[in-house]
């Protein structure tokens, strides 16, 4: 990941799983740069239009629907003001003004838990102008967590909060991160940077440089 690189944490949340037929419900994302200090974050709500509910509610898993009907999400899409094609110009043009608004940072790396499997194929997919701000490469703390437990150095952990909203995630997915932060030692911070890449005062590491 580069230095100029600002970590976009993103969560949605759909009708279904299928990047093709199903419907986009919401978008959460957190900006942060690495050191995850938050710079902005944005939530919108979509509103499906009435032909678009009719062949959504046909095809929803019994257990999306009830979901998203306990988080209230399918109200709230009801009773939005947002329509999709508006939610995207407004996304679009608020990460473009970020990147304006710091000028040391050229793109974005899509952060979050799944977000290499579902998310990024889902704008891929359906949203590819979004993508032209993004590295093509993502940073997922689902992989992290996946890693860590088959290694043995954690036990699986369950999401903290069950409301399945997407700015709720995000905000889990940016602790469970800090979280993996503070299990390793600060005298292995360096421990991977290989030797040319070293100044001479990092040769006095204790992995003998």
């Amino acid at each position: 990941m580069k230095d100029t690189d600002l970590l976009a944490w993103i969560d949605i949340e759909t009708t279904g799983l299928n990047h093709f037929k199903d419907e986009l419900l919401e978008v959460a994302c957190i900006i942060t740069d690495q050191d995850l200090n938050e710079l902005d974050r944005k939530n919108w709500v979509i509103k499906l239009s009435e032909t678009m509910w009719i062949g959504v509610q046909d095809q929803m898993p019994d257990v999306v629907r009830k979901m998203h009907t306990e988080s209230g999400l399918i109200k709230a899409s009801k009773a939005s003001n947002t329509p999709l094609h508006h939610w995207h110009d407004e996304m679009n043009e608020w990460l473009l003004h970020i990147l304006h608004e710091n000028p040391t940072y050229t793109k974005f790396v899509m952060a979050g838990s799944g977000v290499a499997r579902f998310d990024y194929t889902w704008f891929q997919i359906n949203f590819p102008m979004i993508l032209d701000h993004f590295q093509y490469y993502c940073f997922d703390v689902g992989i992290i967590r996946r890693g860590l437990v088959m290694a043995g150095a954690i036990e699986h952990l369950e999401n903290k909060s069950l409301v399945h909203r997407a700015m709720t995630d995000i905000e889990d997915h940016l602790e469970e991160w800090k979280y993996y932060i503070s299990l390793i030692p600060v005298q292995y911070e360096r421990a991977w940077v290989p030797n040319e890449w070293r100044t001479a005062d990092d040769h006095n590491d204790p992995f003998g440089g």
